[in-house]
């Protein structure tokens, strides 16, 4: 479908259902941050940038326009969370 590489980082802080965060990079050429995380009630999802409305709602800037492009992108930032989760579990630890 299309060439994309994606980063993501673990959030360390625990209040919040926010997990980790995504970077996305598309054909070398187009990048997403901000992109979130987010354990929910019906399993781990991720949500696509949005800026604040003077309203209150949400304004989306980035994202899928497919449901087949979100499917894709999805499995690879949650799969890239995993190792992601991985490699932090097997960090040493200092004592």
């Amino acid at each position: 479908m299309f060439n994309y590489t994606v980063r993501t980082t673990k959030n360390n802080r625990t209040d919040t259902k926010t997990v980790g965060f995504a970077s996305l990079t598309i054909e070398e050429c187009f990048a997403v941050n901000g992109i979130l995380i987010i354990d929910g009630p019906n399993g781990r999802f991720i949500s696509f940038p949005v800026s604040p409305k003077s309203n209150g709602d949400y304004k989306d800037i980035a994202f899928p326009i497919t449901a087949e492009c979100r499917e894709i992108l999805q499995k690879a930032i949650l799969d890239s969370f995993e190792e992601t989760l991985k490699n932090a579990d097997a960090e040493p630890t200092e004592e």
